[in-house]
């Protein structure tokens, strides 16, 4: 995110501002997924959560006795972020137009989900 906004050679007087605010998105995003209580799933940057999985495997180890312990909620988002760096690499090559759209709307649909969820319960 802060990334997109940061681009190189930019010197625009915009740049502090678009920073700023990707900054804070990224802070709000952190605070919602704290809120969740998701341990060890980090939504900002992927080495928390590979920190947090190679820790609970060194604690509680990978065999069929050390099941639970949220290894596989952990491995499968390192796995979600490898993929969607992916798709993301493939989408900006292939139509980098719409590219920056996909998120979007991969986030409107959480939001709408979570948001049908929370007023169900």
């Amino acid at each position: 995110c802060v990334l997109l906004a940061a681009q190189p050679g930019d010197r625009s007087p915009m740049l502090i501002g678009r920073v700023a605010l990707a900054s804070l998105a990224m802070g709000i995003q952190s605070a919602a997924a704290r809120r969740l209580d998701v341990f060890g799933l980090a939504t900002t940057f992927m080495t928390g959560t590979i920190t947090s999985l190679v820790s609970l495997i060194a604690r509680h180890g990978i065999g069929p006795t050390a099941m639970g312990h949220g290894k596989r909620l952990l491995a499968t988002a390192w796995a979600v972020y490898v993929l969607g760096a992916m798709a993301a690499g493939g989408a900006m090559q292939l139509m980098p137009a719409i590219a920056l759209v996909i998120p979007g709307v991969a986030v409107l649909v959480v939001v709408v989900v979570a948001t049908v969820q929370f007023w169900r319960a």
